[in-house]
């Protein structure tokens, strides 16, 4: 007999307290007082916090300043004589309007490692969070601005303040500007956080605002110009030393920026996969392994939001700690003090655990991949709860230097309930702070350097420097000085420095002092080394155009064996004229059929000739066999559709007339392309002149009926048949749903079959639809569902339905209900509004009662397997199966199978911001409903089951809607018997 699923306590002893008790609370006359249970947490002088680390073997933290020399600190940064500029944040978290900010410039006087002199800079109203230093001053972000100050008397106070940029948002007060970096490109980058803003220029007041909504920023220092970049999470920004571009988002802890914004906006049918990856192997919300205990208020709001007591998130299913929920920095280690191995190592904060994670990163292809170092505990770790690493650097001598806020709470003020709230001080803490830093065992000092004195000549030799500080400050300090006596040094270390990253480090330099010759570039493109060629691209882009000899060498760089460069490639290619790109994208993506990441970047290149490259790889047998090659395809021919240039979609009649006589190719053709039925162009491909006449196309519809109708086709041909189908009668469809829509039947034709039903509007196809529902698999009656709601004119008739009991509102959704309960039509308000009243679900917790039971009963994972398939794989991956729409299930093993059911029980208490459902009404009266995958500014794209998407043009919208909602449904326990989700909670909880 196998071992019960369940392995845990339940709740009830977890939190000590009954579920009687905890159910009873919400009726009490009174507001209980939680003084008892709220102990306050006295905090520890600096040697005895400095006892309380645990750090991994052969490395050790040490104390470089505390309290009174610093407090509060946020953000650091190292000047060229090696100060430190500290951001303090003292006014956090609700004291925004009084003058606790402040900008500290602390020194080692002495060069032992520990700073012994600190002077304040400025002082600020408001939530100072960024730091920068620059031409001797300092660039602060104070949101809803952007500053430089500088002390231009020498009394170490700076006495010029310009307001650079406003507009900055200030919403959040864990959501602000961030992470001022510099970059390979020679600007100033920051995070714009989740509060974003309409920002502009102080010396441009008469140009547009510029929307950071989803997007950082970046801006040139000298001219103050800002662009928006791709960005978009809430706290930390890091560059490694080949200029990836790493955030970090409260429980999604390590993204990797894969898409520039400017490859993004040049074809905007194209989405690249969007501009943000998560790339954590274990999952965003992975496990963590902290030694502090957890808070008692943290358990106390969980607790209470459990029983109802308080609204808000339940987050990880009930346990209030033990996994990434509040990862507020990332930094690459880009030093030379820590072993070799250890560079570009990707150190993450969470401050709401006390620690310090470590990952590795790995190549997938020309995709990246970061993975847990450290199995079962952390890099650092602190059994002090104040211990708040908020953010890191790389420094001067090589080390890691942490921000230490050292708060007794860090937390949104409005996530704590009033009755936990009057316990706790949010204050406590403002007046202390701590910087330490980390060392290998056996760290020596190596006597500081002052940057600043040296001339241009030395400046450029410290672009070989093994530690990225000298590197990237040099490099700034060449900007700032715009000397072009260094351009000769530079171009001989781009052809003949040692490492790669000091090359690469030259080429950009000489690229900020305008000597970046031609031929330095062609030599670059030819490096032994992979990274030096993809930046090399990366500079050569803008000059494609007027430089022959370089557009000849992209040749060679589209055939790059090597993932990376061949991705940048397949970007910079982009900028060649259409008859130049054409041959050099298509030899690129046969050369890499089965690289996602390659042929999303070759996609953003083809904003024209879309046509002519489906035409050339379709004609080549070898190519297209995998389902990263028919994405990409399916892609081109949606753009197709989309843009509607006549050019192409006469491109695509040549395709279907010469495919006639294959259903399944011109099914493939037809469905991807997107044009609706009954258009002019419909008429065209149907008749003689220059189609392939009605007589043909109707042999193609009966032979794309026969494929559609047996099982031995392959799953492909049948897809792609049911989307020739779409084209023909919609009776022809309607007649597949009774023997299509049943559980032997493979999703992926069944999604097909819906997909192709939406594209009508006839009364028939909802009365079918809901004549089939009791047989409909839940995966397959959430699709069915989509497809009822994406008609407001089948409102009625599903509104009936619930009526009489042909279906549930738990089966349809009430989010789709309250949508319909604002329905233009005063009738479906009415009929919809009073099925939201009386079909209000059970509470959750309620529900997670009557199902405890499962947790102590023995599951088979193998089972559970076919319950996932049956269940979830429309929309979540695990073990290979399924699709990756939803939250990662990969940390569901160390979450636990409670963790779980919570989940599945109450799907809508915990949703992600990024998983949201979003609701999109077009102007010809569609509803289309998914996560929001992407946004530019001429198109929004939704993602839904089985990881279909729509790219919907911003001009076709009337109307967008966050709903707030999961795309899982309520109810979808309700749809398995107890021994299939015992099977199903088995499965997700083994480990792999």
């Amino acid at each position: 007999m196998k071992p019960p699923v369940h392995k845990l306590r339940s709740l009830s002893s977890t939190f000590g307290i009954g579920m009687a008790v905890l159910l009873a609370v919400p009726g009490a006359a009174e507001e209980p007082d939680y003084a008892a249970e709220l102990p306050r947490i006295a905090p520890r002088e600096p040697a005895e916090a400095l006892a309380s680390f645990r750090v991994v073997e052969g490395y050790r933290i040490e104390l470089a300043a505390a309290e009174p020399l610093v407090k509060d600190p946020v953000a650091l940064d190292f000047d060229e004589r090696g100060r430190l500029a500290v951001v303090e944040m003292g006014g956090y978290s609700e004291q925004a309007d009084q003058p606790l900010g402040r900008v500290r410039v602390l020194e080692d006087r002495d060069g032992d490692g520990t700073f012994d002199e600190s002077r304040l800079f400025a002082e600020f109203s408001g939530w100072p969070t960024a730091a920068a230093w620059y031409d001797g001053g300092l660039f602060v972000g104070v949101a809803p601005d952007l500053l430089y100050l500088r002390d231009d008397d020498g009394d170490g106070r700076a006495d010029r303040q310009e307001t650079v940029f406003t507009g900055f948002g200030r919403s959040n007060v864990q959501g602000l500007l961030n992470s001022f970096q510099w970059g390979l490109d020679n600007r100033l980058h920051g995070a714009a956080s989740s509060s974003g803003g309409d920002v502009r220029a102080l010396a441009a007041a008469d140009e547009p605002p510029l929307s950071l909504r989803g997007r950082d920023f970046a801006f040139e220092p000298r001219t103050r110009r800002i662009e928006a970049v791709s960005g978009g999470a809430q706290h930390g920004l890091s560059f490694n030393r080949w200029g990836d571009q790493f955030v970090c988002h409260n429980s999604d802890h390590c993204q990797w920026i894969a898409v520039e914004q400017r490859y993004l906006e040049r074809n905007p049918y194209q989405t690249a996969g969007g501009a943000r990856r998560s790339i954590a192997a274990e999952g965003p919300q992975a496990e963590v392994f902290r030694t502090s205990p957890v808070e008692p208020w943290r358990l106390l709001r969980t607790r209470l939001r459990l029983a109802g007591v308080v609204p808000g998130v339940v987050e990880g299913g009930g346990r209030p700690a033990g996994y990434f929920t509040s990862a507020t920095g990332i930094t690459s280690y880009e030093g030379d003090a820590w072993p070799a191995d250890q560079r570009g190592v990707l150190l993450v904060s969470d401050v709401g655990s006390n620690l310090i994670h470590r990952k590795r990163l790995t190549a997938v292809g020309a995709g990246l991949r970061a993975e847990r170092i450290d199995q079962g505990r952390e890099f650092v770790t602190s059994d002090d709860i104040w211990f708040r690493p908020v953010q890191m650097a790389n420094g001067p001598d090589g080390a890691l230097y942490v921000a230490d806020m050292y708060r007794e709470v860090i937390e949104h003020p409005l996530s704590l309930p009033e009755s936990i709230k009057r316990h706790l001080d949010l204050m406590s803490g403002s007046d202390r702070g701590r910087i330490y830093r980390i060392v290998p065992d056996g760290f020596r000092q190596r006597p500081a350097e002052d940057l600043g004195a040296l001339s241009t000549a030395e400046l450029a030799q410290r672009l070989e420097h093994p530690n990225a500080w000298h590197r990237r400050t040099a490099a700034r300090l060449l900007h700032q000085r715009q000397d072009a006596s260094a351009n000769a040094a530079l171009a001989s270390q781009a052809r003949q420095a040692a490492a790669p990253e000091s090359r690469i480090a030259s080429l950009s330099a000489l690229d900020g002092l305008g000597g970046l010759a031609e031929e330095t570039l062609r030599e670059a493109l030819r490096d032994p080394h992979p990274e030096v060629r993809r930046h090399a691209l990366i500079l050569a882009e803008p000059r494609l155009g007027e430089a022959p000899l370089l557009r000849r060498q992209l040749v060679d760089s589209a055939g790059d064996s090597a993932p990376r460069p061949a991705r940048q490639a397949a970007f910079a290619i982009g900028a060649l004229a259409p008859s130049e790109r054409l041959p050099l994208l298509v030899e690129l993506v046969r050369r890499h059929p089965d690289d996602p990441e390659i042929l999303a970047a070759a996609a953003t290149s083809l904003s024209a000739g879309a046509a002519e490259a489906v035409e050339t790889l379709l004609a080549d047998d070898a190519f297209g066999a995998g389902q990263p090659a028919q994405d990409f395809l399916r892609s081109l021919l949606a753009q197709i559709g989309a843009q509607q240039r006549p050019d192409d979609l006469n491109a695509v009649l040549r395709m279907v007339r010469s495919a006639a006589e294959d259903p399944a190719r011109v099914g493939a053709l037809l469905g991807g392309l997107g044009v609706q039925p009954g258009s002019g162009w419909f008429q065209e491909l149907v008749g003689d002149a220059r189609g392939i006449g009605g007589e043909r196309f109707a042999r193609l519809l009966a032979a794309a009926r026969a494929t559609a109708s047996t099982s031995q086709a392959d799953d492909r041909a049948r897809c792609a048949a049911l989307r020739l189908l779409r084209w023909g009668p919609v009776a022809e469809l309607q007649g597949l749903i009774e023997p299509l829509l049943v559980p032997d039947q493979p999703l992926a034709v069944q999604a097909a079959l819906l997909d192709g039903l939406a594209a009508s509007e006839d009364a028939a196809t909802a009365e079918a639809l809901l004549a089939r529902w009791p047989q409909l698999m839940p995966a397959v009656r959430q699709q069915a569902a989509g497809v009822l709601y994406s008609r407001p004119v089948w409102a009625r008739a599903v509104l009936e339905a619930i009526v009489a009991e042909q279906l549930t509102a738990a089966d349809f959704g009430r989010t789709r209900l309250a949508e319909w309960a604002r329905h233009p039509d005063a009738d479906v308000r009415a009929r919809a509004k009073t099925l939201l009243e009386a079909a209000a679900p059970p509470s959750a917790e309620a529900t997670l009662a009557e199902y405890r039971g499962v947790l102590e009963s023995a599951g088979d994972a193998a089972q559970g397997a076919s319950v996932f398939r049956r269940h979830c794989a429309a929309c979540h991956q695990h073990q290979g199966i399924g699709y990756p729409l939803g939250p990662n299930l990969a940390s569901a093993a160390t979450r636990g199978p409670e963790a779980v059911l919570y989940n599945i029980v109450a799907p809508n208490s915990e949703v992600d911001p990024r998983y949201h459902t979003y609701v999109a009404l077009t102007d010809e009266g569609r509803v289309y409903s998914g996560i929001l995958a992407d946004e530019s500014s001429a198109t929004i794209t939704l993602r839904r089951g089985e990881s279909a998407v729509d790219t919907l043009p911003r001009s076709q919208i009337v109307q967008l809607e966050n709903t707030g909602q999961s795309l899982m449904p309520e109810g979808l326990v309700r749809e398995m018997d107890r021994n299939a989700l015992a099977d199903l909670l088995q499965f997700l909880c083994a480990p792999n």
